[in-house]
């Protein structure tokens, strides 16, 4: 069980130790493509492996990561791993693109794009595998280091997304501050195409948009046949939600993979 962020309120140090000790650890949540279920990606998630309170959701501990200034830490942290076990299941013939969230404010490193391409030697992955996806923490800030950041690390090779699309500080003019490939539409505009026509609206046009900018549409949050059936219907073809399938660790996410695989083999 996932518990939500009203069970725990932590402070720096308790994350911060939680960090040291290895608690806090990447999860797993493919994304699929919506008419033959064959898996397209995965994005990389925190998860506060709790010792006493079990498996604690992001919205208990981000907000003391991002007070703490541990958001690198956890970011490279997360793209190790994920590198890793990226590498682990391309050795098994599963070629898989990965992922991660990356917040405003991190653009304002000037180190992040050497760091990233570092990780990305030390693992002998290419950076076409990896996806940096936007938060909606914040703004983007017109200032020339966060867009010199984002130029930089399309031209290393990685694909940048806009996550949580339709919500936030999200918006059309947000697609052209950066070379972005891809946008993820929010979960709270897929959750209503079944029964509201407005939010029907919304997302034709958005997969209207992004395929006519050349931008893959990611539809977050689907948890039911239904919205699967009218997403397509709209001409929607990735998306990512628990009816596919919940985040997991990496252990699971390597069985699942393999599992699917044989069944997909043999036709079932």
């Amino acid at each position: 069980m996932i518990y939500p962020a009203s069970v725990l309120s932590a402070s720096e140090y308790e994350v911060a130790n939680a960090l040291v000790e290895g608690q806090i650890q990447p999860f797993f949540q493919p994304t699929f493509n919506l008419s033959n279920n064959a898996v397209e990606g995965v994005e990389v998630l925190a998860r506060w492996c709790h010792p006493r309170r079990g498996i604690l959701a992001p919205e208990a501990f981000m907000p003391a990561i991002v007070r703490g200034g541990l958001l690198d830490p956890l970011l490279f942290f997360q793209l190790h791993q994920g590198l890793a076990l990226q590498k682990k299941l391309g050795g098994r013939g599963h070629s898989l693109a990965f992922a991660y969230n990356l917040e405003a404010v991190q653009l304002d490193d000037p180190g992040l794009i050497n760091r990233v391409g570092a990780a990305l030697a030390r693992h002998g992955m290419p950076a076409s595998g990896v996806t940096f996806e936007l938060t909606e923490r914040a703004a983007i800030d017109s200032r020339s280091r966060q867009q010199e950041t984002l130029q930089g690390l399309g031209a290393l090779g990685c694909r940048l997304s806009i996550d949580d699309f339709g919500t936030g500080f999200s918006n059309l003019q947000r697609l052209l501050q950066g070379p972005f490939n891809e946008i993820k539409l929010d979960a709270s505009l897929v959750n209503g195409v079944v029964a509201d026509a407005r939010c029907r609206a919304i997302v034709t046009a958005v997969i209207g948009l992004g395929r006519a900018l050349g931008l893959r549409v990611v539809l977050e949050g689907i948890e039911t046949q239904a919205q699967r059936h009218a997403l397509i219907a709209l001409g929607g073809t990735t998306g990512q939600g628990y009816l596919h399938a919940r985040p997991m660790n990496a252990s699971d996410l390597l069985d699942w993979v393999g599992v699917r695989h044989l069944s997909r083999v043999a036709g079932l």
